[in-house]
């Protein structure tokens, strides 16, 4: 209900969570560091995290999941709250020194969400981030799957990279129809190719309700809302 993991820094996710189930109803999770994946929790080996509320901020990754990573044969359930992304791309860009990784042109995939496996279900709540590609969700994996029944995707890029707000490959994301659910919405996200959405080879998108708004494509004008 209260409380925070804050200021750490490890390999793998600051909250770690295996075989498991955590409840969320508040709190914070803020400024830690992941040096290889899940900036703020790493979800792994039929783990279930139920968030309600409380705040993901501040955490940084250089490489998969700025704040979330999500492994196979897990769930997340996102009820409320807010998982937001830290600006990861400037903060890693080609060249500049960092304490987390030293090797230079280091590609951050999820701002806010990396998926290489398991379930998202998103109910309610808030994500943005930014990152190369998958400004906010970054999904990659046959088993890896995303469904919006209702929240918001805002306000979320992948500076020179695809799908701003969200980049699926080898995995699936859907927008859903919940009956006491709010329908989602993924606005105002910004890359290259894909402003908000980047579908490739072997990912899927099925949407049967909600909004996708106000993207756009920067350099190669590629699919302002969907590519």
């Amino acid at each position: 209900y209260g409380g925070k993991i804050y200021g750490n820094s490890c390999s793998y996710g600051n909250g770690f969570l295996r075989t498991k189930t955590l409840n969320m109803y508040g709190g914070t999770v803020s400024n830690n560091k992941a040096e290889k994946a899940g900036g703020g929790m790493y979800i792994n080996n039929k783990s279930t995290l139920n968030l309600y509320g409380g705040t993901f901020t501040g955490n940084e990754n250089v490489s998969l999941g700025g704040a979330v990573q999500i492994q196979g044969g897990t769930t997340f359930n996102m009820y409320g709250g807010e998982i937001k992304g830290l600006d990861t791309v400037k903060r890693y860009a080609a060249g500049s020194a960092n304490t987390l990784h030293s090797a230079p042109n280091v590609t951050v995939n999820g701002g806010a969400v990396s998926m290489t496996g398991g379930t998202f279900n998103m109910y309610g709540g808030k994500l943005s981030g930014k990152a190369n590609n998958g400004g906010a969700v970054y999904i990659k994996g046959s088993n890896a799957a995303f469904a919006m029944y209702g929240g918001s995707i805002e306000e979320s890029s992948a500076a020179g990279g695809k799908g701003g707000s969200v980049y699926v490959e080898g995995g699936s994301f859907s927008m859903l129809h919940h009956d006491h659910c709010a329908a989602p919405r993924i606005v105002g996200g910004n890359a290259s190719e894909g402003g908000n959405l980047d579908i490739r080879s072997g990912g899927t998108f099925d949407m049967q309700t909600g909004t996708v708004s106000g993207g756009t494509a920067a350099s190669n004008n590629f699919g302002g809302n969907l590519y």
